[in-house]
């Protein structure tokens, strides 16, 4: 894992580049080829809260949560191939890493046709604890940042409903 100091508000990986919206108003870029050495390589910083990023292209397309949208250049690290054509998951999937985890951890989710998406977090009782995300989210590879410092440990569920189908997650939050 890599910590960025701040709250991460959304994740984009195209090739060896994670493009992390964080909440000290920036957009960090963190090299992953080696994901047990992740490297901060470099950082924006936009006025006020980025809270999420889109890579097209040689530019990266900020949120952020005043001033609207920012593009900047990130053709340093962009790898046009993978972002011209970017391959498509052929199936649903839903993963959690890492598990068990303290705090916080990451929710990645394939998508293989553009849908209504819903990913939520359950209790045991099959109450819903917060909803994580609930959009029309186009067919990729998504990750979502679960902030879990305010739940007690135990057991939990993360639900993704998309296209009439439902995936569930068992995870375990330990202190």
């Amino acid at each position: 894992s890599y910590d960025t100091d701040e709250n991460a508000y959304g994740v984009t990986i195209y090739g060896d580049y994670a493009y992390v919206a964080d909440g000290d108003g920036g957009l960090c870029i963190i090299h992953i080829a080696d994901p047990e050495n992740p490297v901060l390589v470099d950082t924006y910083y936009a006025p006020d809260c980025v809270v999420d990023v889109f890579i097209s292209g040689d530019y990266a397309y900020t949120a952020a949560s005043e001033s609207g949208l920012l593009v900047l250049d990130a053709s340093n690290y962009v790898s046009v191939e993978n972002i011209v054509n970017p391959p498509l998951p052929t199936e649903f999937s839903l993963s959690v890493y890492p598990n068990p985890f303290n705090s916080t951890t990451t929710i990645t989710y394939s998508l293989p046709t553009a849908t209504e998406v819903s990913l939520a977090l359950y209790n045991l009782s099959g109450q819903r604890v917060t909803m994580i995300v609930e959009s029309f989210m186009h067919p990729g590879i998504h990750s979502s940042i679960l902030f879990a410092a305010d739940l007690p440990s135990g057991l939990y569920f993360v639900k993704l409903t998309a296209s009439d189908r439902v995936f569930t997650q068992k995870i375990i939050l330990i202190r």
